[in-house]
């Protein structure tokens, strides 16, 4: 039978501790040097493997371990910080996000409650690095989800090896590591986003530190060698943190760096003292990885607030603010929430009143994070504000609005515009931003009693592309897309509408529009070509909100005059040239024609975002439902 460490304290341990948080903290910052702080993460799981399986095998080979004191310490460790967090931003995020932000969020209350929000991030926000991610004040719950997962299956894993296969820990954990890295890196070349965030892909980093737990390998007895492990393991975290980035592709292979190198560390501490683990050892190290786990919850939370309410970047100092503040916040937590209820007579000594209050607070959060999602995020929040209220109404943000349609090829739906009950005669297919003229057009289409589909999908244009970087559908999709239209003789028009400006591959790219309208062309359809809606310089209405949300003057949250931020005619055209040119090459066919929802936007040589209480936008690019109707004038000769 293997046997495992004492379970001394080793101050070392903490000082790790506080490296890998600080690493986190400072990575999220944007304090330049630290862009691979995301292993600090891995540092965590590591440390956590290593100290739970040298607990529990301690039980075991006692007789004393029992899966509800085990949940217990869990509960204990993990739920007195963590809720406070989410009620925290909870409040903020009621006060500061849009509907659509603050339903998303609603999702990740509910499944951190649940312990699965590493689940919901991985189908929802996809990349971890990714912009979109930054806002999300949850985000960092995925390491507690999958480590919450990794333990509802880990401690039985080790009590039936006790039980049924003869004690023999070693063999069985070495061959679950391997199989758990060996996915991890084939992950990585299938989906990245899924082997971040899950849990068996995961798994080999708490399984690292069990091993070293085990006590199977030989104990240094040398010094010299003792110091040397610790220095391979301080340099290989410390490449990690320093030269790591976003770019490289992790975990997989990489995160063997982070992961071993705690190993060392861990390893080399069991026989005796280093060089290292003295240094580790610091008192002021000591106490930050004392409160780590409350600096973990809090930073990120307060770095998504503070951004979000700036609107912009934070400054040096403010960082030094938001990151002294994370401490103050976090000593009060470790003090006056996680210690009493860890003490020698912690809050809940009776085991069945702390399981029932746990559940009862993960009922509640769960509860509120349904009833949000099902409100849509609660646009009541805004009914003081009518031109706010209409925006954050605006049914063009609502999935039910592009519920309602039918299959036209795999995943792609066609939603009902116009009246109801006459022929369909036309096709609007492009991007958001043809999602974004649909309401305007079916409203018009209903004045002139006919109807059409709507075919859309985020960030893809009409358009096959390749060679390029470009999201595009895939030629089958795409070969869907134009069977249906082919096969519906009925559909006499179609409308292509996009984001067609800006900095592109612009060769390919213009020459597929050219393709897709002459394929359509040659299945005797007219073509309508929408130019695009102008962009403003800056999100404009997100600013107005914040203004009305937080009692600011509009100007002092722009960051330039308001006049300056509407673009010009002139730099209208700059920026859709190439697509102009094109546009215009293919007009000389007298069944193509050109619309311009710009004309009627235009106000003094500036495009307007606002007019007589109404926003017309969504955010810097997207018309809002007012802005569709008040554009679709440009569309009334097509319909005539």
């Amino acid at each position: 039978m293997q046997t495992v460490n004492n379970l001394s304290y080793r101050l070392d341990i903490d000082g790790l501790r506080a490296i890998a948080v600080l690493a986190v903290m400072f990575y999220h910052a944007g304090i330049p040097g630290f862009s691979g702080g995301f292993v600090g993460v891995d540092i965590f799981f590591v440390i956590s493997g290593f100290l739970i399986t040298s607990i529990i095998l301690k039980e075991v080979n006692e007789g004393k371990f029992s899966i509800a004191r085990f949940y217990e310490r869990r509960i204990r460790r993990i739920f007195p910080a963590l809720y406070p967090v989410i009620l925290a931003t909870f409040i903020g995020s009621w006060y500061l996000f849009h509907v659509v932000q603050f339903k998303q969020f609603a999702e990740s209350v509910a499944t951190t409650a649940l312990f699965c929000s590493n689940i919901l991030f991985w189908l929802k926000s996809g990349d971890y690095f990714a912009a979109p991610s930054a806002e999300i004040p949850l985000l960092h719950t995925w390491s507690l989800a999958v480590e919450e997962q990794f333990y509802i299956v880990f401690p039985l894993f080790l009590v039936a090896i006790n039980n049924f296969l003869k004690r023999k820990y070693f063999p069985w954990i070495l061959a679950m590591a391997i199989i758990s890295f060996a996915v991890s890196v084939y992950g990585m070349q299938v989906n990245k986003s899924a082997t971040f965030y899950m849990a068996p892909t995961r798994a080999w980093e708490l399984l690292v530190g069990s091993i070293i737990a085990l006590n199977v390998i030989p104990s240094i007895k040398n010094d010299v060698l003792r110091n040397t492990i610790a220095v391979l393991g301080i340099i290989l975290i410390g490449y990690s943190v320093f030269f790591f980035t976003e770019a490289t592709p992790f975990p997989g292979t990489a995160a063997l760096l982070p992961v071993l190198g705690t190993g060392f560390l861990l390893f080399s501490g069991q026989s005796g003292s280093s060089v290292v683990g003295k240094t580790l050892s610091f008192r002021p190290l000591v106490f930050t990885g004392l409160i780590s786990y409350s600096l973990y919850l809090w930073h990120w939370p307060l770095l998504v607030f503070s951004k979000y309410y700036l609107m912009r970047a934070l400054t040096p100092t403010e960082t030094v603010g938001i990151i002294t503040l994370t401490f103050i916040v976090s000593i009060s937590s470790w003090k006056f929430i996680e210690q009493p209820f860890r003490g020698k007579t912690p809050i809940f000594a009776n085991r069945r009143s702390l399981f029932a209050v746990s559940a009862l607070v993960m009922t509640v959060a769960l509860v509120f994070g349904i009833v949000v999602f099902k409100k849509n995020g609660v646009p009541a929040r805004f009914a003081d504000n009518a031109m706010i209220f209409a925006v954050e109404s605006d049914p063009l943000t609502k999935p039910e609005t592009w519920s309602n349609g039918k299959l036209v090829g795999k995943n792609i739906n066609a939603v009902w515009l116009g009246k109801e009950n006459v022929p369909q005669s036309f096709v609007l297919w492009g991007d958001s931003h043809a999602g974004a003229l649909s309401l305007g057009l079916s409203n018009l289409a209903k004045r002139h009693g006919r109807s059409g589909l709507i075919i859309s999908r985020g960030g893809f244009p009409p358009l096959l592309l390749s060679g390029t970087k470009i999201q595009s559908y895939s030629k089958q999709e795409f070969d869907d897309i134009i069977l249906y239209i082919s096969s519906h003789r009925e559909l006499k028009t179609v409308i292509l509408a996009a984001s067609w400006g800006g900095d592109k591959d612009r060769g390919e790219y213009e020459s597929s529009i050219q393709r897709t309208v002459n394929k359509l062309l040659s299945m005797d359809r007219d073509v309508v070509l929408v130019a695009d809606v102008p962009r403003m310089k800056y999100d404009i209405p997100h600013a107005m909100f914040m203004a009305y949300r937080t009692g600011r003057k509009l100007q002092d949250i722009l960051p330039s005059p308001l006049q300056d931020l509407l673009p010009t005619r002139a730099e209208y055209l700059k920026y859709n040239d190439g697509t102009l040119k094109v546009f215009n090459k293919l007009a000389s066919n007298p069944r193509v024609r050109i619309v311009y929802p710009d004309s009627i936007l235009i106000d003094n040589g500036r495009y307007r975002v606002f007019k007589e209480n109404q926003l017309f936008y969504i955010d810097s690019g997207h018309l809002s439902s007012a802005g569709s109707n008040y554009v679709s004038a440009v569309f009334e000769e097509i319909f005539q």
